[in-house]
Parts: structure tokens; sequence; C-alpha cells
């Protein structure tokens, strides 16, 4: 009986030595990821996953930073292009954490193709070298961009009346939006229009015409103002994994114009 009862504390010892204790590192907690919300396409700043406009196709997805004592160096970043985003999900970019006290939380990948879905997850990796769970997927298809074709890129508008905005697209989505902006530098440019419009006849020919009203309302004599097209799609889901919400958009570059009425 004596040595039962030893045997049972030696195997008890052994265990809570291996188990984990209070003082024991422990994991960073969960990424959590920046929530696409409702309406996000027509807002001033998009947040959450979401394209970037000019030329290039991107994808940029966002997540909330880290608490401040998670001591986080890093974050990978893992990515799936199966269509349905259940498989083949690898190591796509260690994301390396050089400012400790404010963490890049934004990835932009631009190793990306148009009408492919792309689904992405995050992980951080603590000082201790302890990884986190993974975070929520999120999901993104690059649809072709519009060609904007007037007001041309850095003309003047001389007549008060009203301005028609022409741009092209193969391929036409159901969707467009037209979006103006202030221009003053290219970290400051608040919206000033933008407009969500149905795509009825699916011509790749658009045309969007800003009545005199509006025109004489929202923009002034001597300002700068730029312009950019948005193609959208409806967010979806694969038949299989019903719980991804796929979002689908381009954004063309910008073409910038100036009001000159004084010089009329």
């Amino acid at each position: 009986m004596k040595k039962i009862i030893l045997l049972i504390i030696s195997f008890s010892f052994i265990i809570s030595c291996s188990s984990t204790g209070p003082g024991d590192p422990e994991p960073p907690e969960r990424v959590l990821m920046i929530d696409r919300p409702d309406g996000a396409d027509t807002l001033e700043f998009i947040r959450g996953i979401s394209t970037l406009p000019g030329n290039e196709d991107k994808i940029q997805i966002m997540w909330h930073k880290p608490g401040i004592n998670e001591n986080i160096k890093s974050f990978r970043i893992f990515r799936s292009a199966d269509k349905e985003g259940l498989i083949n999900y690898n190591l796509y970019f260690t994301l390396v954490i050089n400012n400790p006290g404010n963490p890049d939380t934004i990835f932009i990948d631009s190793g990306v193709e148009i009408g492919k879905p792309y689904h992405y997850f995050i992980t951080a990796i603590n000082n201790d070298n302890l990884e986190s769970e993974p975070s929520d997927t999120v999901s993104f298809k690059l649809l072709y961009k519009a060609e904007l074709l007037d007001p041309q890129n850095g003309v003047e508008i001389n007549q008060r009346e009203p301005i028609t905005f022409h741009w092209r697209r193969e391929n036409t989505p159901p969707y467009y939006i037209v979006r103006i902006e202030e221009y003053y530098t290219d970290t400051f440019h608040p919206l000033i229009y933008v407009n969500k419009i149905f795509n009825y006849n699916y011509d790749p020919d658009q045309v969007y015409t800003l009545s005199q009203e509006i025109v004489e309302d929202i923009l002034k004599d001597g300002r700068t103002y730029r312009w950019r097209i948005d193609s959208i799609e409806d967010p979806s889901s694969p038949v299989n994994n019903p719980l991804v919400k796929i979002y689908s958009e381009s954004q063309s570059e910008y073409f910038t114009f100036k009001i000159r009425w004084s010089a009329k």
C-alpha cells in the first residue's frame, strides 16, 4: 500500500510540474479584425477589408491594436485563394513590429488577381515566441477598375452649369459609386459628395450628371476637387461556407479639376 501511495504522489508531482502555472508565459490574446460596417463603400473612410484607389490592384486588411501589455513582436498573415475559403491557408507574410508602442495594424496585399477571392486570418506572436489563436477570416474579391474619361485630369471648369462625369468599364458591375472630394493635400481631401447608383443598362460607357443646383451648392470658385468611380457588387457567400462574406469592389484612380468661374 505504501508503494502505491508513493507512486500516486510521484505521478501527481510530475503532472503539476508539467502543467501551466500562474507564473508561466501566456500566448497573446486573439487578434480582432476591424469589421467592415454596412454601407462602408459610401463612407469618407472605408474601415475593414477593402481595396485602394489608383492603377494598381491591391487588397487592404485592418485589425485592432493589441493591448499595451501583450508585448507583440510580429503578426503573421495567412492567406488562401481557395474559392470557398475552406482550405489551403498558408503563411503569406510576417509583419515585424518596429515600434512596439504603436504597432502596424494594416497590411496591403499587392500580389492579387482580379476576379479571384482571397481569404485572410492573422495571428500575433509575443516576445516569448508564443502564438495567439487565429483571428476571424475576412474575404475580398477585386473587380475591374473604371476608366475615367471626363472631366479630364487637371481641367479647369469655367461655366456655372451641370457637370457630367463620364467613365468606361468592361464587365460592368451592378453598382457604381460617384465620389467627389475637395482636394487640399494627399492627406487632407474631405468628401463632399457621394452617390451610389444602380447600373440599369449595363452599358460599358457610363455618365452621371450633377445638376447646376448641386454644383453651385457643393463647389466653390478657385478650389480644386478630385473625383473617382468605385465599382461594387453585393457581398456574397460561398455555397459550402455560408459564414464567409466576400466583398467585391474596385476603386479607380483620381482625376482632379479646378473651378474657375471668375475666369469666365
